[in-house]
């Protein structure tokens, strides 16, 4: 909810707090009574995702307020920030049930594979979980050809013991999968059954510590 809006939907002024509470509020009740009326046989919604990736001191009694709101329903409240973010450190306080940190390493060809290594550090000091991180330029046929720092995060998440400690959350570019699932491409398929057979050793996990709220 952005302070400066002042006349938003409901009457809701945004600046003042317990407007924007409301207006969250709204938001949840919406999402989850539509959420129902679709009876979805193959999908679950298990929570809230805070978009804003930082979380300043200020902002905290909105977080931990709106964290409440959601657990009453019995759902748990995400949030994914970047690399050593404003709060990153503070995700419980703020309220979140679910944090998981992101490295920001694929994006940028010259942050150093070291930089996985520091988030997963940081994420096991602060208990957070991690994030894996690609898009399409991940592709064989990609001109950026960054399927090298997909196999990095892997290599990195495998010796950091992430893949069998912690838990994870997947940005793959709004799209890289799907795109990844047309390729003829041999190293494609090999890279992609890597994921795949990760994500599905993964789910045979007991992370019953997650309904704790705990991260390890």
């Amino acid at each position: 909810p952005m302070k400066d809006q002042k006349d938003w939907g409901k009457g809701y002024d945004l600046s003042k707090f317990d407007d924007r509470v409301k207006a969250c509020a709204w938001y949840i009740d919406t999402v989850l009574k539509r959420f129902e009326e679709e009876n979805y046989n193959n999908l679950e919604l298990s929570g809230f995702y805070w978009i804003d990736e930082s979380v300043f001191d200020k902002d905290i009694p909105l977080t931990s307020a709106i964290g409440d709101y959601i657990r009453q329903y019995k759902k748990l409240f995400y949030w994914i920030p970047y690399y050593t973010s404003w709060g990153y450190n503070k995700w419980r306080e703020a309220g979140f049930d679910i944090a998981y940190h992101q490295p920001n390493h694929f994006f940028k060809p010259q942050i150093p594979d070291s930089q996985i290594d520091k988030a997963c550090d940081s994420a096991y000091i602060y208990n957070l979980g991690m994030e894996m991180e690609f898009d399409v330029t991940a592709l064989e046929s990609n001109p950026a050809q960054n399927g090298d720092r997909l196999d990095t995060y892997l290599d990195h998440f495998e010796k950091k013991e992430v893949l069998h400690q912690s838990s994870m959350a997947y940005y793959e570019g709004g799209g890289a999968i799907l795109v990844y699932s047309w390729s003829k491409n041999a190293k494609d398929k090999e890279r992609m059954d890597r994921l795949a057979n990760i994500i599905r050793t993964r789910r045979k996990m007991n992370w019953g510590w997650l309904t704790e709220k705990n991260n390890t």
